[in-house]
């Protein structure tokens, strides 16, 4: 085999070329033509048993040349990794198939040069920390989120005020003709929860059930729907039922149907739901914490990363926008609409976050190296049996499908990078 190389740094770019010819290029192309022979099925003669002088008018050069290309590919993949003082990649290497013939392979594996990287330091940035606390507010909102579904619902026969549960059918015209979109039956609202446009439900307040009436809104000028945006229509309601919700009192008989290992009391349901209050807290801060020191590791190293990186990651972030925008039901030229934003004004809006996050990346893998972080299988089986607790499966549906090894390993590895970080800043 013969290896090229050829590297852009203006680009950040580089390709390996591996050439195979000659008689060595034969012997793939004579196990390609062996296997087809081997798996050959023609009627009247055994698999793998059909004369040469048969068999060649049922083997093509296109499919000798195909099954040849994949007994090449890897030994040729492996080749150029194999081969000293070659330029260092970053990210996925991109295998392309440049010529192919019973004459010669050439194969050219297409990467991204990493990144220069240097740091000056990586600890000793001493951010303040700030204490977490949590509130009886937030304690409180916690334990009616677990309590609601205990809630009971009870009619109420009195005119519709704030908190009331409705059922109600709708239908909405904008100049006497109804809009797509615009139509309910039997549909579900507490009142005050701010689901439909300001001044929906201000105007059910006082209806009782059975009640019609008509009622007009204005849709706001950044409404999803670019077609309704500042448009007056008029709803057309009808109240089936009117209820108000009664919390549960919160006793040991309901905290124990709440079924959450090692709490039946009181006070350990309240110290449950405070923990997890604080630890969720703790570690939204310490993403907060963690992405101004990255910057400021960045800011104080010289991290040169070529724009080609820059730019694949621009384009993961634009599919996690569309994703995002998807969620709320808006593609992305409604969305450009609305915002009045270009493709390229998206782009230079997401260019300084692409180069935030592989700056981040890049120092992390630098400092997990230097610092020799790694994990072992008792670390591992330990994380499985804490998550298998935490979501109540089983450890071996865990690691057979839901959370494989490599994947675990990396999420270990950043947990004990994070809490250095935070600890020596």
């Amino acid at each position: 085999m013969k290896f090229i190389e050829k590297v852009n740094k203006e680009k950040g770019t580089g390709i390996w070329t591996v050439i195979i010819e000659n008689e060595e290029w034969n012997s793939y192309l004579s196990k390609a033509k062996k296997r087809i022979l081997d798996n050959l099925e023609i009627k009247g003669f055994r698999k793998g048993k059909v004369p040469q002088s048969i068999a060649n008018k049922h083997i093509t050069e296109g499919n000798v040349l195909k099954n040849t290309h994949y007994f090449a590919l890897t030994p040729a993949y492996n080749f150029a990794i194999g081969q000293k003082n070659k330029a260092e990649t970053f990210g996925r290497i991109r295998p392309i198939v440049k010529k192919l013939s019973v004459a010669e392979y050439v194969l050219e594996l297409h990467f991204d040069l990493k990144p220069e990287i240097n740091i000056k330091k990586y600890t000793g940035f001493n951010i303040p920390k700030k204490e977490i606390k949590v509130t009886k507010e937030e304690q409180d909102r916690e334990i009616a989120e677990y309590t609601n579904k205990y809630a009971m619902f009870e009619d109420d026969k009195g005119p519709i005020k704030n908190k009331n549960w409705i059922i109600f059918d709708f239908k909405g015209y904008i100049d006497d003709v109804a809009f797509p979109g615009g139509e309910g039956k039997k549909y579900e609202l507490e009142i005050g929860s701010k689901k439909f446009i300001d001044g929906f439900e201000e105007q059910l307040i006082g209806m009782k059930k059975g009640d019609e009436k008509s009622i007009k809104v204005t849709f706001p000028a950044d409404y999803a729907k670019i077609d309704l945006q500042n448009k007056t229509a008029r709803f057309d309601v009808k109240i089936h039922e009117v209820k108000t919700k009664k919390d549960p009192e919160l006793t040991e008989e309901l905290i124990i149907g709440l079924n959450i290992k090692g709490v039946s009391t009181l006070e350990q349901f309240k110290n449950f739901i405070k923990k997890q209050i604080k630890d969720k807290k703790e570690a939204e801060y310490k993403d907060e914490f963690l992405s101004t020191l990255f910057q400021k590791i960045a800011k104080d190293s010289n991290v040169i990363i070529p724009e080609s990186i820059i730019k694949k990651e621009i384009e993961v972030l634009k599919k996690e926008l569309e994703d995002r925008l998807t969620a709320k039901n808006i593609n992305i030229k409604t969305y450009k609409q609305i915002s009045g934003l270009t493709d390229d004004d998206i782009e230079t809006n997401l260019f300084e976050d692409a180069k935030i996050r592989i700056e981040g990346q890049i120092i992390k893998e630098h400092i997990l190296n230097n610092e020799k972080i790694t994990v072992d299988d008792k670390e591992v089986e330990k994380e499985y049996e804490t998550l298998a607790e935490r979501f109540n499966i089983d450890v071996k549906m865990l690691k057979d499908g839901i959370i494989k090894k490599d994947r675990l390993i990396n999420q270990i590895k950043n947990k004990k990078l994070n809490d250095f970080l935070y600890k020596n800043n």
